[in-house]
């Protein structure tokens, strides 16, 4: 169906004086497509990895776009012809399947709409309702939103629930007819399509091809940004909506209606407690970091004078002064090493000697070692 698409498609071009590249991940597609492209006597040029000479590439690129010629159609892989080529001959582009990777399919697309291109560029997205290629592009969407949070101010407006992102494999009998993502797409930006009075009559023909389903605008995706508002912070969240309770308890208080002043003070008391629990749970959490930051200094020690030694033993007697440096410095480590393990059992709650001892063994396995 999909590669019937493209032919009655390129026809169509043809007729009305368009350039086409085509690109696909499959070279086994571009075998059809070119075996539809011959038989109809339309000229073509195609790239793909069974061509190794970039001399022979390049040929291909000089032949069309040559400026006298008329060739209507270019067939490439996206791995081989969408990196590094100028083909601004061509005025239309068909991704026939999408990527994963979105980049792949927009560096497609810039072969054509580039520098040197004087005239408008329309890019044909072919999705095939209902498989992996319509989850394939809904991820595409997500990743354009992810890039886009990250270059550009303000939030970004969000397509597609992570249900929906999960969803790779699931299909319902309607959904191989119609296609969901394009109906969701087509609803939220159908009023913003600008469209010369040629283009309105171009997707009137693509209606009447027998496998059409529909049509969305790719290039009006992240055109506005959410309504919602940003999040608030959770804490002062949780300090109005105390404050809330608080004023329902009094006013309750003052009508008499004991009941709900009562039901307001239990709620208030309730959520007061949720709140020092996840207080304590933090404290704790701070504690323990606290914790694993002094044992890692006090590894960082032991390791510094496990060093410090070693060198002493090595080349102490063969330095100017006999090593009375790294004797000093070894003094002033095994110093702070043993204030450091101090810290460290206050915050553990073990005795000294226990700290002590397990330093004494950890040092005799260094020597060991040795």
């Amino acid at each position: 169906c999909k590669s019937q698409f493209v032919l009655a498609l390129l026809d169509e071009l043809a007729g009305n004086g368009h350039r086409t590249l085509v690109f696909s991940q499959s070279r086994v597609m571009l075998d059809i497509l070119q075996a539809g492209v011959k038989a109809r006597g339309m000229q073509f040029c195609r790239i793909d990895g069974s061509i190794a000479s970039a001399e022979d590439r390049q040929a291909q690129v000089r032949r069309f776009q040559a400026p006298h010629s008329t060739i209507p159609v270019f067939l490439l892989t996206s791995q081989v012809g969408g990196l590094g080529l100028t083909l601004t001959a061509a005025d239309r582009v068909v991704i026939v399947d999408p990527s994963w990777n979105p980049a792949v399919d927009n560096q497609a697309v810039d072969r054509a709409y580039r520098i040197g291109q004087a005239r408008d560029v329309v890019v044909y997205r072919l999705i095939t309702c209902g498989t992996v290629e319509e989850k394939i592009y809904s991820r595409q969407v997500f990743k354009g939103g992810l890039s886009r949070a990250g270059t550009e101010e303000g939030a970004q407006f969000r397509y597609f629930t992570q249900q929906q992102l999960r969803d790779l494999f699931t299909v319902t009998p309607e959904g191989l007819q119609h296609s969901s993502t394009q109906q969701h797409l087509h609803k939220l930006h159908a009023g913003q399509r600008n469209a010369s009075a040629e283009l309105q009559a171009h997707l009137g023909f693509l209606e009447r091809i027998e496998c059409y389903a529909g049509i969305s605008d790719h290039d009006l995706l992240f055109s506005c940004k959410p309504a919602d508002p940003a999040p608030s912070d959770p804490g002062s969240v949780a300090a109005e909506y105390i404050s809330r309770m608080k004023i329902g308890a009094d006013n309750g208080s003052r009508k008499g209606n004991s009941n709900r002043g009562s039901a307001g003070s239990e709620l208030r008391d309730m959520f007061g407690a949720a709140m020092r629990a996840h207080s304590n749970v933090n404290t704790a959490s701070g504690q323990q970091l606290q914790v694993n930051a002094q044992r890692r200094k006090v590894q960082d020690l032991q390791a510094r004078l496990a060093s410090t030694q070693r060198t002493i033993a090595t080349m102490g007697r063969l330095l100017p002064d006999g090593g009375s440096k790294l004797q000093a410095k070894l003094a002033d480590d095994t110093k702070e090493l043993a204030e450091a393990s101090k810290q460290l059992q206050a915050m553990l709650g073990q005795p000294a000697d226990a700290v002590h001892l397990k330093r004494q063994q950890q040092q005799r396995q260094q020597q060991q070692q040795q």
